[in-house]
């Protein structure tokens, strides 16, 4: 028979590993949602329907004196992260759309790869302005040239 005394710890033991997992399990769900609400929900999606919800809003440019780059949030991290070659038709469909097309542009970049142009002012060929108070300006009147530049390397899509 146990005493009272070594049931109690067995008990404590018991509960304080059950808290444990209960805890890790819970924290764990939310590192996964907090960090990027797409990925939570990209497992889910097609590429074609992970690609209309991009936005140019999710794209940041940082930069020096010698080049650009630009870093990805949102569903346009999900898309780098989890599409390929499959992304492509629908990211170049997005370049038609106003709010897209940088997003589709720089993934579109990124998944083809090779070599293109990159400078403190531009990244293959969208012209992106970093200010002396940390804001974005991307030029307008570059759509255009971005979606024949694309359609000319995938005529097909």
């Amino acid at each position: 028979m146990m005493s009272d005394g070594l049931q109690c710890r067995r008990f404590q033991r018991t509960a304080g590993k059950a808290l444990a997992l209960t805890l890790l399990a819970a924290a764990s769900i939310g590192c996964s949602r907090g960090a990027n609400p797409a990925a939570a929900d990209a497992r889910y999606e097609t590429p074609a329907s992970l690609t209309a919800r991009i936005s140019n809003d999710e794209v940041r440019w940082d930069g020096n004196y010698v080049m650009l780059w630009p870093e990805l949030s949102g569903y346009s991290e999900e898309i780098h992260a989890t599409c390929s070659k499959d992304c492509i038709p629908d990211l170049v469909e997005a370049l038609e759309d106003q709010d897209r097309y940088v997003a589709a542009h720089v993934l579109l970049t990124i998944f083809n790869g090779g070599e293109y142009e990159l400078s403190a002012a531009a990244w293959n060929g969208l012209k992106v302005q970093l200010t002396a108070d940390g804001k974005t300006v991307i030029p307008g009147g570059q759509q255009a040239a971005l979606i024949k530049q694309w359609r000319a390397i995938y005529p097909d899509w």
